[in-house]
């Protein structure tokens, strides 16, 4: 006895483990009862595609598989769009418009050819809104910069916003969750899928492990397939969610701080490692050395413990009071007047 094909649908529809193949073509030319051999034989690949789809949807070991995985290779910090909290809508502000226009910033990433712009926006973005652009090229909203930014990188390029939690424990939550939906549905050619959070230790201590655990599966629901925490305030775990962290040097003496790096590596689930040198307390004390001093510390300390070590530096290029093209070595030094900038550009690009 046939099945309607209206409950199949339902059946199809509702259920997480089954899928509709459409067979409506399949029975000849007549519309027969049964079908024709050619039918039955793309019926059965049609089966077999779908089932393949199923599979490869529900089996968890291919979903870790397939799931985004942030790119290995170079890592820059540039913030071009933030402070948005206190903003006329909420939305983030072009933070360089007396200095550095779109076509800048996209020339330095053209330049550095980084894998991941870390923490590239912060806040909710306004997709139309206009980037201040060079003279003489064309107006460009900001999912049009988003998109020049992920293309100008390499191939891979991808950009991870940066969350902060502490807007929760301001009472701004809900510009917090506006900020993560806003972020996640951004119309990119690359869309973001991968968030990293600020602050993640103090906001366990004040607001306790469940809110935690809370927030992590919230944004896995809303989508992100890779999320990533400060931990610099020292290491928390993150309930099985979280894939990558970030921890800082030792602005002491400029060391790794080793024992953080194998804290993490402790964890489970945090796969990936990333070390930080432009948090505030660290950087303001980065810009009272020399630029000399900064590149020894960039191309002797980092770089070779980079490699030896297994985690990945994430370049500061331009935020805040920093920018490494104003840091320039001394003409007679080893570094022969560079800015900082052509330090990590000619420390990071491949030898021709």
């Amino acid at each position: 006895m046939g099945v309607p094909a209206g409950r199949i649908g339902i059946a199809a529809g509702s259920h997480p483990g089954a899928t509709w193949a459409n067979t409506d073509d399949l029975n000849g030319p007549d519309d027969g009862v049964h079908c024709p051999p050619e039918g039955y034989r793309r019926m059965g690949f049609r089966f077999a595609d779908n089932a393949i789809a199923l599979i490869k949807e529900h089996s968890p070991s291919v979903k870790e598989h397939e799931k985004a995985r942030i790119p290995e290779g170079t890592n820059i910090r540039i913030i071009p769009l933030a402070q948005g909290l206190h903003a006329e809508g909420g939305f983030a502000q072009w933070m360089y418009p007396d200095k550095y226009n779109a076509q800048d910033i996209l020339e330095m990433i053209e330049d550095l050819k980084p894998h991941v712009l870390e923490r590239f926006i912060t806040g909710k973005q306004q997709r139309k809104a206009q980037v201040p652009v060079r003279e003489g090229n064309s107006p460009m909203t900001v999912v049009e910069f988003l998109d020049a930014a992920q293309e100008a990188g390499a191939p891979d390029c991808l950009i991870i916003p940066k969350l902060n939690i502490t807007w929760i424990s301001w009472g701004k939550e809900k510009y917090f969750w506006d900020s993560a939906v806003n972020n996640f549905r951004l119309p990119l050619k690359r869309p973001i899928r991968t968030v990293n959070l600020d602050n993640w230790n103090a906001f366990i201590k004040k607001h306790g492990e469940q809110k935690g655990r809370k927030l992590l599966k919230q944004l896995k629901e809303i989508g992100y397939e890779t999320i990533g925490v400060n931990m610099a305030g020292g290491y928390k775990t993150g309930f099985g969610h979280l894939s990558f962290a970030n921890f800082l040097i030792n602005d002491a003496d400029w060391s790794i701080r080793l024992s953080t790096l194998e804290k993490l590596r402790q964890d489970p689930d945090i796969g990936q490692y990333y070390l930080y040198i432009d948090y505030p307390g660290q950087m303001e004390e980065f810009m009272k050395v020399s630029p000399d001093q900064q590149a020894d510390i960039l191309t002797k300390v980092i770089q070779p413990a980079e490699k030896r070590e297994g985690f990945v530096f994430v370049y500061p290029i331009l935020f805040d009071d920093w920018d490494a093209n104003e840091h320039i070595t001394s003409d007679g030094g080893p570094y022969q007047g560079q800015s900082i900038f052509k330090v990590i550009l000619n420390s990071t690009q491949p030898k021709q």
